[in-house]
């Protein structure tokens, strides 16, 4: 060798001479993923927003694709709220034959989440929904959780607010007009996410208008929509309207719209699309990964304990005010403790700093996703207090820190998924598994065994790796194996 056994110097010196391709040749295709992307044309940043007046904006969007790293596995400690959530969770786990805390403890926080759902409110007027996201393979567990809310519900005289799909937003808004409170319980929730990501019929896009609408009129009322009627029902309408004045129309007073939705993590992640993503709606979701199947367990017979029962009875006298409280409810207010309002207080300025951090160079998703992350942590330390403490709630600081700790990390792995899954284009969708493959392979491919997992010709593999180089993602190493020189690519 003459080199010394130096392969890199090797590899340039043979690059110098003619073999192999220049990266150059492939500048123009560099993709650095959808969340580094700043805005289609029309919305890009001001002049404003780059100049140094706003704080350097190119280090920001250069910090863009570092930022969002693996957080890894969630803590167990994460998924602990004491009290009624705890109990529900243990007791589900207990009856299951495939045991799952994270599918258990989404199951029982979006059963508490709908028991107390327009019966609640926080001193900043934050309600109880929430629209909750699972995600596991198959076999892992994920039917369970949903049986044991049906039993839960069906036991306690609620079972009327509980349904497992929605076809359309007209239907969605019908069935809150019949039942103010329910909890749909979506399994396969990529399917919905493929239809809203692809259909552009009225239909689709009324289901986003619906659940966005719905989520944020949960502390105010819902407007139902003006329904199509023939020229005789038309006629019969207004004179009814005649006779009883009606000038506000239909409407719903605070909708409790709480979605425990089930998926395939990679199915779930590739069926977002930019547009899911920077609407608000995906940001509006908590999504845990449930992980690994478990070990099997003999499963029993779903049966409430006494104490799980005595709860419920608790949490369905909130807010009673007569007759008419299914009309016009009186939600009980959860207060907060001083120094649990001063931390909700100091979180506020908080994210409002990492929003503003991704709005100098218009970076959309994690905006949203920042965007959201103060409300979801009022009402998630509002259902701790509530399960911590049924007969008095109040707000504490531990409350705040838990709730704090959960959304962070949930935003911070939902962007790292989006990350790595989701795509604008066929080409991207190319470059982030051959990101994925490497990353999944512990951060470094061979090339030859990357080109044959990837079925790709090779002058478009050559693009991909081009892209990965160009753009920091990936470095080209080169190593002796026996009499060769063996090409890898590693993560940067």
């Amino acid at each position: 060798m003459e080199h010394g056994g130096d392969y890199t110097k090797a590899a340039s010196e043979l690059s110098r001479q003619g073999y192999g391709q220049a990266a150059e040749e492939y500048a123009g295709v560099d993709l650095s993923g959808i969340l580094g992307q700043v805005a289609a044309s029309g919305d890009n940043p001001t002049e404003d927003n780059a100049s140094p007046e706003n704080g350097d904006s190119q280090d920001v969007q250069d910090e863009i694709a570092e930022t969002f790293s693996d957080p890894g596995k969630i803590q167990e400690k994460l998924l602990h709220i004491p009290g009624f959530v705890d109990e529900l969770t243990d007791w589900s786990m207990d009856s299951a034959p495939y045991p799952n805390r994270v599918l258990s403890f989404c199951g029982a926080l979006a059963f508490l989440a709908y028991l107390v759902g327009r019966k609640t409110t926080d001193e900043r007027n934050n309600r109880a929904n929430i629209y909750l996201i699972a995600l596991a393979n198959s076999g892992v567990g994920k039917d369970h959780p949903r049986k044991v809310n049906m039993s839960l519900a069906i036991n306690s005289y609620l079972g009327s607010g509980i349904a497992d799909a929605f076809a359309s937003g007209e239907g969605l808004e019908d069935a809150l007009y019949l039942t103010p409170s329910m909890l749909f319980q979506v399994d396969e929730f990529d399917t919905l996410i493929n239809s809203l990501k692809f259909s552009k019929d009225t239909k689709s896009e009324s289901i986003i208008e619906k659940m966005l609408r719905i989520y944020s009129s949960s502390s105010s009322m819902f407007k139902l929509r003006k329904r199509a009627m023939s020229r005789s029902e038309l006629v019969k309408q207004r004179e009814q309207t005649n006779q009883v004045s009606n000038e506000n129309g239909d409407f719903i007073t605070n909708p409790n719209l709480v979605i425990f939705g089930t998926a395939i993590p990679q199915m779930f992640y590739e069926a977002l699309s930019t547009r899911l993503l920077v609407n608000g709606l995906t940001a509006r979701c908590l999504i845990l990964n449930a992980g690994k199947r478990s070990h099997p367990q003999k499963a029993k017979v779903i049966n409430p304990t006494d104490s799980i029962r005595r709860a419920i009875e608790v949490f369905k006298s909130y807010g009673a005010s007569g007759n008419l409280t299914a009309e016009n409810p009186a939600p009980m207010v959860i207060p907060a403790a001083t120094q649990a309002d001063a931390a909700l207080e100091a979180l506020s300025k908080t994210y409002d700093q990492l929003y503003s951090k991704y709005e100098k160079v218009q970076a959309q998703i994690p905006m949203a996703f920042w965007a959201r992350a103060h409300e979801k942590v009022c009402k998630l330390s509002m259902l701790y207090a509530i399960s911590a403490n049924p007969t008095n709630p109040v707000i504490n600081e531990e409350a705040v820190r838990w709730a704090q700790k959960f959304v962070d990390f949930l935003t911070d792995q939902a962007l790292f998924q989006v990350h790595a899954y989701s795509y604008e284009n066929p080409f991207d969708e190319k470059y982030q598994k051959a990101l994925r493959y490497i990353r999944n392979a512990g951060g470094e491919y061979n090339h030859s065994k990357l080109l044959k997992r990837m079925h790709e010709a090779k002058d478009v593999f050559e693009k991909i790796i081009s892209t990965l180089i160009e753009n920091g993602s990936v470095v080209t190493t080169y190593k002796q194996a026996n009499t060769r020189i063996s090409k890898t690519y590693r993560l940067a």
